[in-house]
């Protein structure tokens, strides 16, 4: 009866969902700006015609050039929105926000499928299911269909999933999904390059034991007091550029440049995860879960898919405090701009963690070892 319940209560709601993304016309901003403009004038002209710089398109009017202020974002969601408009014969607004409604769907369906893999019975899937897709914010992306965000977390989730399952269990399938949920991230947002890089901490901690886990993370420590020593590291990354890592300074192709300084936003952070309705009781089982998993780290050592989802998670929350607390985007969090967009991002991956977290404890507790 609960199992039949929540089924019907996810089903409504998808279906009131898909009733918004079928009646509301692309909302502003970035969709206006970028992802829907690219998207239409694909449609319309039936061609994928480059979009380029101001300076380029003014300097060579003859030629089929656009120009957007985000002219270097991926193309991943604008063609995700062009496709269905060319199935149509045409630039088709509600047809281009369908897949919106597609990725909440394959959220679902992907974490119950990864769930029951590792061993949740049906109805605990269910419920984990119910409540990462209640997030009154993630909701609001496939409501107010043409943002990015939603992508991002569909592939961060898709690959955090399918990389602690391979972790536990060495399935060579799952490995090969993570890797390719982690290069799609890099195609849906530029910092999704960033946010897969995530993943090479976790990955050391979930390969190696003992004394390599404690080399590899001598090395690391060693590369980082390199970095400081040299005053930062530029390197050249394929179809990016130029990328310019340091203490007081990072620079990423496409990205805004920021200069590292303490920024006080406490006060607006915690107003959004903990006092409005964005995230209803995440933030509160994220601490509940950091706390649970610091302690099976602590009494089962630092490797495995446990340390490995626990490094990854420190590393998520670390990257965001990193860009919110010290740097320019600061501002995104006083403004409420972009703040609840980026911690969205990694939100779907963070409750599948919780969830094993919290299996992961219920076992022991069976067992007698906790």
């Amino acid at each position: 009866l609960v199992f039949g319940g929540l089924l019907l209560w996810l089903g409504l709601r998808f279906l009131d969902l898909a009733l918004e993304v079928w009646w509301q016309p692309f909302y502003p901003w970035d969709v206006w700006t970028t992802w829907a403009v690219r998207a239409r004038v694909w449609a319309e002209l039936q061609e994928l015609v480059p979009f380029v710089s101001g300076e380029v398109w003014l300097a060579h009017p003859e030629d089929p050039f656009y120009t957007i202020d985000a002219w270097t974002y991926p193309p991943a969601v604008s063609l995700i929105a062009s496709w269905p408009s060319l199935a149509m014969g045409g630039w088709h607004e509600t047809a281009s926000k369908l897949p919106w409604l597609g990725a909440g769907l394959a959220l679902g369906l992907g974490r119950y499928g990864q769930a029951r893999l590792w061993g949740a019975s049906p109805l605990w899937s269910l419920i984990t299911l119910w409540l990462a897709l209640s997030l009154p914010i993630l909701q609001t992306q496939i409501a107010l269909a043409g943002y990015a965000d939603i992508w991002v977390a569909l592939a961060l989730a898709l690959g955090l999933m399918a990389f602690l399952q391979w972790a536990r269990n060495g399935d060579w399938r799952q490995g090969l999904l993570a890797l390719l949920a982690l290069m799609t991230c890099a195609l849906m947002k530029r910092e999704g390059l960033v946010w897969a890089s995530l993943f090479i901490p976790a990955l050391i901690v979930a390969r190696l034991r003992g004394w390599w886990l404690l080399a590899a993370i001598g090395v690391m420590v060693g590369i980082v007091g390199w970095i400081g020593y040299r005053g930062g590291l530029s390197f050249e990354v394929p179809a990016l550029g130029p990328v310019l890592l340091g203490f007081d300074r990072i620079a990423i192709p496409g990205l805004p440049s920021f200069t590292y300084q303490y920024h006080d936003v406490w006060e607006p952070v915690l107003r959004h995860t903990l006092i409005y309705s964005n995230w209803h009781l995440f933030p509160y089982l994220l601490v509940l879960a950091l706390v649970a998993g610091a302690i099976s780290v602590f009494r089962n050592g630092l490797s495995g898919w446990q340390g490995a989802g626990m490094v990854w998670a420190l590393a998520s929350l670390s990257a965001v405090y990193l860009l919110f607390f010290w740097t320019e985007a600061h501002l995104w969090a006083v403004q409420a701009t972009s703040f609840n967009r980026i911690l969205l991002q990694f939100a779907p991956a963070l409750t599948f963690w919780m969830m094993m977290v919290w299996l992961d404890l219920t076992a022991k507790v069976r067992r007698g070892s906790v």
